[in-house]
């Protein structure tokens, strides 16, 4: 599972981390081997599926990087976050955010993919969680516009006066939908115990060690 906003290829490239330069105890380590996933379109907006390692140059600070692998993916599941201004100043293109969001959707949104929708302005909400039905997330655009205080908010408790969380929504985009979901997807479910299994527990020096006998429904 790929987590991104779009991108469907990946390569990899060598960097040396820096090590600071004031002389106060840090903690400094090498990094071998950075994922960079990315996606290429023509002029005419559709996928490049053709390019090879040599195709590409990569740049880190203005220093050219070894590319150490390289790989295409044309099958990868996609798990994308979609951000939506929805403050005061956006209310006379509602209908354009619908009209683009639905293309979009269309052309990118595969059964094998998963997208959620965050919309902000002063608050940071979600009226559509990680699904794979582009009618579903479209769905929670419109209803925002006439509840949104209905919808789950996400970040900080915070009252925002003046401008928009734009900046906020990017960040808990990713922090606590998209890598949240990684995390989910990485870790593997509990292992459960065959039924009738026992399980013996020391019950302490001044005891005999007790046996627990797990209930059966």
């Amino acid at each position: 599972m790929n987590f991104r906003l779009v991108t469907a290829g990946a390569f990899l490239f060598t960097a040396l981390a820096q090590q600071p330069a004031v002389q106060t105890p840090a903690f400094g380590s090498d990094v071998r081997l950075i994922n960079v996933a990315f996606t290429v379109r023509n002029d005419k907006g559709a996928f490049v599926t053709d390019l090879n390692k040599d195709d590409f140059e990569v740049f880190d600070d203005g220093v050219e990087q070894n590319v150490a692998f390289f790989a295409r993916g044309d099958d990868l599941s996609l798990s994308l976050g979609l951000i939506a201004d929805m403050s005061d100043s956006q209310s006379h293109f509602l209908k354009k955010h619908e009209h683009d969001l639905g293309t979009f959707l269309k052309n990118a949104l595969t059964p094998r993919d998963s997208a959620f929708l965050l919309c902000f302005g002063n608050h940071l909400r979600v009226p559509s969680d990680f699904t794979a039905k582009p009618h579903e997330i479209l769905d929670g655009l419109k209803q925002y516009d006439h509840h949104a205080g209905s919808f789950p908010e996400i970040g900080p408790e915070e009252i925002r006066t003046e401008g928009t969380a734009f900046y906020d929504a990017l960040y808990y985009a990713t922090t606590e939908k998209l890598a949240a979901r990684e995390n989910a997807l990485n870790d593997p479910p509990p292992a459960k115990r065959p039924e009738g299994e026992t399980l013996k527990k020391a019950a302490g020096p001044d005891r005999e060690n007790a046996e627990i006998q797990p209930l059966k429904p």
